[in-house]
């Protein structure tokens, strides 16, 4: 029986990076253009998968190397009882890609997150989108720590997921559903800097402190204040900034107790995040 459902296609100019509030980092080392994302409505047949897990590993294909180059698209497909993640590829020459090498997805509830490991991937069209859906919060393509791609999707809630690799074109979908339970609290975020680890709440030490970021040259620096003094600070450099989210990691080993504010990012692009570090 044919449904009613919506399709959210996101095409972003390589470089480009869509905010919550329709605008782009800046610095003055580049400049950052944004386009429009597109939301039609077509006719869809189907249903979700059978076998849906609620966390781990969803796929694992190790392969040989495909034509897929770049990271093309990123569609939401948006049906009754289930929305799909579906992600395209290109050639290097820019057509679209028929095979896909080595892949991994994997369902984090822990961190409320789908992500998408691409080790073969290092060009990308898409950078960020801001997603209008009842499972799905946004999603960002980010260079990891070996030059290559991975998507981490945001998630409203609880969901179980299955995922599965197609050929001519290239594509991964990821199939979720609703499984029920308390919202994800969102991850601290603005602009320029997510922090994926630790969020508000209890943590210990050693602290990780983990995201992406594309601040200015890439720089991210991270404090542990305490009674509004600085206490800690640690700097580092994530993986890019111009191209696409770039990763980055910060540990502290040791140092304040009790109650703590860690502050992420940079002069006028801060995240504050309140700890109870035991």
């Amino acid at each position: 029986m044919k449904s009613s459902a919506v399709v959210v296609a996101v095409v972003l100019l390589a470089g480009a990076c869509s905010t919550g509030q329709g605008t782009a980092p800046t610095t003055t080392a580049a400049t950052v253009t944004t386009t429009t994302a597109t939301t039609t409505t077509t006719p869809q047949t189907g249903s979700c998968p059978g076998d849906m897990s609620a966390g781990g590993a969803l796929l694992v294909r190790s392969a040989a190397p495909g034509d897929a180059y770049r990271i093309s698209t990123l569609e939401i497909l948006k049906a009754e009882g289930c929305e799909q993640v579906i992600v395209g590829f290109a050639t290097e020459a820019g057509a679209p890609a028929t095979t896909l090498g080595s892949a991994r997805v994997e369902l984090l509830p822990d961190l409320g997150m789908l992500r998408l490991r691409l080790p073969e991937i290092a060009q990308t069209s898409v950078t960020d989108s801001l997603i209008d859906s009842d499972l799905l919060a946004r999603a960002y393509v980010v260079r990891d720590v070996d030059g290559s791609l991975f998507i981490d999707v945001h998630l409203h809630r609880p969901v179980v997921a299955a995922a599965s690799v197609s050929a001519s074109p290239a594509s991964i979908t990821v199939a979720l559903a609703d499984a029920g339970g308390e919202a994800y609290p969102p991850a601290p975020a603005n602009d320029s800097i997510v922090v994926v680890e630790p969020r508000p709440g209890k943590a210990s030490y050693p602290l990780r402190v983990a995201g992406y970021a594309r601040t200015f040259e890439a720089n991210v620096v991270a404090k542990l204040l305490k009674g509004g003094s600085v206490d800690q600070q640690l700097v580092t450099t994530a993986t890019d900034y111009l191209d696409t989210w770039g990763s980055f990691e910060l540990v502290f080993p040791s140092g304040p107790q009790g109650r703590t504010e860690l502050v992420v990012g940079e002069d006028g692009a801060e995240l504050t995040i309140s700890l109870v570090i035991n």
